[in-house]
């Protein structure tokens, strides 16, 4: 991608601006294996690979995996399956890190956490970057301050359209905390800028 200039940019938008926070966590500790949640077009799962022996890019969409492999056809880290990761059985699982980046809105929640918990391994890290439902009038003003980040960005970076399916989210902001905090215990929950927040959580080895 180029800027006004000509100069190149790297691609942005509201869920890349997250990857470099994906990567510091995974970057904690040494992992064997990786798993990228809705990969859509594999940017983050092509990424993990870099310091990651084994990732897998798992997406509901055929089109997305076929053309994430077109994209990265020389990494031998890294392998692209479809599949619904509520049901489908992911050749690998558990994985020592789980990245799910603007996914789990699109199945019921508690689905989805407790889903995503059982795909990591004991003594692995599960990162979750979503979206919720402005609910609260509190809710909409803590929105409102990403408004001008994402413009000032925009006009910088430009952006990247990622080409996956959308969908509003349905939950609010204190039912995914609530959800959180039942299903992935000792989660750390934190609300952040462009309508996102992202929950770690370090399953026990035991």
């Amino acid at each position: 991608m180029t800027g006004a200039h000509g100069e190149l940019v790297e691609p942005w938008n509201h869920n890349i601006a997250y990857f470099s926070f994906i990567e510091k966590v995974a970057s904690s500790r040494p992992r064997r294996s990786a798993l990228d949640v809705g990969t859509g077009d594999g940017m983050l799962a092509a990424r993990l690979s870099a310091a990651i022996p084994l990732v897998v890019g798992l997406d509901l969409h055929r089109e997305q995996v076929d053309g994430a492999a077109r994209t990265y056809p020389d990494r031998t880290r890294l392998r692209f399956e479809a599949g619904d990761f509520l049901t489908t059985r992911v050749s690998g699982e558990p994985f020592d890190f789980v990245a799910c980046s603007a996914t789990i809105h699109h199945v019921d929640l508690r689905a989805g956490l407790t889903r995503l918990r059982d795909l990591t391994a004991p003594g692995g890290t599960l990162v979750i970057v979503g979206l919720a439902n402005n609910v609260t009038p509190l809710d909409w003003i803590l929105s409102g301050l990403s408004i001008l980040p994402v413009r000032l960005a925009r006009a910088g970076r430009g952006w990247h359209e990622h080409g996956a399916p959308k969908r509003d989210p349905q939950d609010s902001w204190s039912e995914v905390r609530e959800a959180v905090a039942e299903i992935l215990p000792g989660a750390a929950f934190r609300r952040r800028l462009y309508w996102r927040y992202s929950v770690v959580w370090n399953r026990p080895s035991g």
